[in-house]
């Protein structure tokens, strides 16, 4: 007997859900064009399979195989308690969870009513470094709900919540700012209103805001000698406050090569094995590696503390992106990481800091630069004497003899092998990870730890081997990204760069499958390093202003859903849960994220406001990039081992397939499914068991209970029509062109 059930969207944005099963006593005359017309396929041993389509009838006759059911807008608020299994991340009734979510937010790295715009006022940057205040980041609380509903529709319901150093210690050693964290705490509760499970991450970028990036208080700096006042002139960090350019105007995705610069790489250093390398330098009586990393700490356990008891806290993060500094390096005459810009090398950086002038490498960021690893030009650097520390403070280098002037006043490298030598994870990382680990848990005994290493696509880092005794409940949340679109802010289907090996990968096959190693790569830390813990990307995204910003002006987004769903569809290849970066509320098109002119938001007031007014319609989810890219079908909670959860963009095809134990009850498997990709309604096929669907605005939540005695399950999301592609064959024929002229590229690249 055939059972079929029957659903129907009157439109996009339509809330009500008809539902009709039809069971026919067919006859046998008619059985097999009957089986073909209502797409219900034999299985050889569990018989007739389980069908949901579009339909205009209402009736319902057998509720017990599947049905929809009335749901508010908001879900039932449950109490997610995570944990992890076997490498998964699982819930309280040990379904696999596969998390996926936004880091919230993009402008959280600075104070609330600062950003990188050209009007704002930069003349207390110095000067009120102590009176800053973080209260309304991500957002003011008034317009929570606004926001969480919004991210919760979109199926992003885990948060990696940013916070900074700064944000808590910002007023000197031992000031925290309790105002801060309870209002953190306020936020935090009230994302569980809509079932979101967050954990904390310490977020810094390149050390502190006076250094281009954020994450650490001023003091930290002032407190070994440096003059941040100076660091413009002596080349010792690039900032956007005090480089001389309107925001507007200043160098995209620039930033990072404040890692290698002078304050940057020595606040790392001293922060990670300042008992080593800087034995001599004391603040307060402690040693400088005792001393930050205790106020780092201290800050962090604060946090801790304002939010213990909140079940929705899954854990916290050691640091976001931590660099190494120059611990490892074993040529300090030559420049290294990334490099855009002015790049100099380690004695270079030393000597500029004393105010002695250097010829310095000066780097492109275009393609054919990276591929040929050539500076554009050297120019000469005259700082005139400005000294990067301050009066009467020395060089901590030179202090410690790894550098000094030669007979003729030229700088020289005494201690060439300073740095090299040692195992940065293992010997600095490990042991740092376990401190906090340790503080942290002695507060949250159940927290995760969400660990990073420095980036592995650049430099020659190896990950540490990291034990369940080392770090209990550690969590793989490294970070990946397509390079080549996040640097150049544009997007190609059709070539890549493997940072690894210089090499390029032409094609949209190549470029997958290289995408798709990489992760691989990076899951495997997990695995095999980590004692099977398991693995959350704990950045992943896109630039939307890449293409020259074109769809700021046009509102076409697609080659901004193309690019993203490269990215999603990977990670989903893989399996791997991830935090999308990021949801900047208050994100524009010409600041983007507000901090160094960074465009990775996926929601934006500016793209609201740029829709309607081509459309002349006002819709909810307006203000969304890519919406059809990061809000797609998948299994948020799965009652078995996932073999399989992958979303096809072009067909609108979503496939979950998983193993389970057999046994004669089962849990809940929970199937996020966004009304964007379904004008026309779904259906749902299940090779076993049956489903309820569960309505909200813009989603459904498809409910599958599988058969207890079957062991594989596949549940298939596929739209009631087939979807017509809109897309060009243009790129595929660009792809072939350049496979062909792809040996003599390699070739002239080895």
């Amino acid at each position: 007997m055939a059972k079929v059930g029957k659903l129907k969207y009157p439109s996009l944005y339509s809330h009500q859900v008809d539902v009709e099963i039809n069971v026919n006593d067919i006859k046998s005359a008619w059985m097999s064009l009957a089986l073909q017309l209502l797409r219900v396929r034999i299985h050889p041993r569990r018989g007739l399979r389980i069908h949901q389509f579009a339909s205009r009838s209402s009736r319902l006759e057998r509720p017990n195989m599947s049905l929809t059911k009335p749901a508010p807008e908001l879900e039932a608020r449950e109490t997610t308690i995570l944990g992890m299994k076997d490498g998964y991340f699982v819930d309280q009734h040990g379904r696999v969870a596969l998390l996926r979510g936004v880091n919230l937010g993009g402008s959280s790295k600075l104070p609330f009513g600062y950003g990188h715009t050209d009007d704002q006022d930069m003349s207390d940057f110095f000067d009120g470094a102590a009176s800053v205040s973080f209260i309304g980041r991500p957002f003011p609380l008034e317009e929570a709900d606004l926001h969480l509903s919004r991210l919760q529709r979109w199926g992003l319901t885990f948060l990696r919540f940013i916070v900074t150093w700064e944000a808590i210690e910002h007023a000197g050693p031992g000031q925290i700012d309790h105002e801060y964290l309870k209002y953190i705490r306020a936020v935090v509760e009230k994302a569980a209103d809509y079932n979101m499970q967050v954990y904390i991450d310490p977020h810094q970028d390149v050390w502190s805001r006076w250094t281009g990036g954020d994450g650490a208080p001023m003091w930290t700096l002032e407190c070994i000698g440096f003059e941040p006042r100076n660091f413009e002139p002596t080349k010792a960090a690039l900032c956007l406050e005090t480089c001389g350019l309107p925001s507007s105007k200043f160098p995209k995705m620039i930033w990072p090569t404040n890692y290698a610069k002078l304050a940057c790489a020595t606040m790392f250093t001293l922060f990670w094995a300042g008992k080593k390398y800087a034995p001599n330098c004391f603040v307060d009586g402690a040693q400088i590696q005792e001393y930050l990393q205790s106020h780092y700490l201290d800050s962090l356990a604060a946090l801790a503390e304002a939010l213990k008891g909140l079940p929705n806290v899954a854990g916290y993060g050691t640091m976001n992106e931590p660099s190494n500094g120059w611990i490892g390096a074993k040529d300090l005459l030559s420049s290294g990481g990334f490099r855009n810009g002015f790049a100099p090398s380690p004695l270079s950086a030393m000597a500029l800091g004393e105010g002695i002038a250097q010829d310095v490498e000066v780097w492109g960021a275009g393609i054919m630069e990276m591929m040929r690893g050539k500076p554009k030009r050297i120019e000469h650097v005259d700082p005139r004497g400005v000294r990067a520390w301050k009066d009467g403070a020395s060089c901590i280098w030179q202090e410690h003899g790894v550098w000094g002037l030669d007979a003729h006043g030229n700088p020289q490298i005494l201690k060439p092998d300073y740095f090299a030598g040692v195992d940065f994870g293992t010997e600095f990382f490990l042991p740092f990870a376990k401190r906090f680990t340790k503080r942290i848990q002695s507060i949250s005994p159940k927290a995760m730890i969400f660990t990073e290493m420095p980036p592995t696509e650049i430099g020659d880092l190896v990950f540490p081997k990291i034990s369940e005794e080392d770090i209990p409940l550690s969590v793989n949340a490294m970070h990946w990204y397509d390079l080549i679109t996040l640097f150049t802010t544009t997007w190609r289907s059709y070539f890549t760069l493997d940072f690894a090996t210089g090499k390029p990968a032409f094609g949209n096959a190549a470029l997958r499958s290289l995408h798709q190693k990489q992760l691989a790569h990076v899951a495997s830390f997990g695995r095999e390093k980590m004692s099977n813990a398991p693995t959350l990307i704990g950045e992943t995204g896109i630039p939307y202003n890449m293409n020259h910003a074109q769809a700021f002006e046009t509102g076409d987004f697609s080659a901004q859903v193309e690019a993203l769903d490269n990215t999603i569809y990977n990670l989903e290849s893989q399996l791997l849960s991830f935090t999308l970066w990021n949801y900047t509320a208050d994100n524009s098109h010409k600041f983007g994220d507000l901090w160094n002119l960074e465009d990775l938001s996926i929601s934006s007031p500016d793209t609201e406001a740029l829709v309607r007014r081509l459309s002349g319609v006002r819709r909810r989810d307006d203000s969304a990039r890519g919406l059809r890219a990061f809000a797609r079908p998948h299994g948020r909670r799965i009652a078995g081992i996932p073999t399989k959860s992958q979303f096809n963009l072009k067909t609108a095809e979503y496939v979950l397939e998983y193993t389970s134990e057999k046994s004669q009850s089962s849990s809940v498997t929970e199937i996020y499914v966004p009304y964007a990709h379904y004008p026309e309604g779904y259906r749902v096929t299940a090779s076993d068991g049956h489903f309820t669907i569960d309505k909200h605005k813009g989603y459904d939540i498809v409910k599958h209970e599988h058969d207890g005695h079957a062991h594989k399950h596949r549940v298939l999301v596929h739209p009631t029509k087939p979807l017509r592609s809109g897309h060009s064959n243009w790129p595929v024929y660009l792809a072939l062109a350049a496979a062909l002229v792809s040996p003599y590229l390699e070739a002239y690249t080895m």
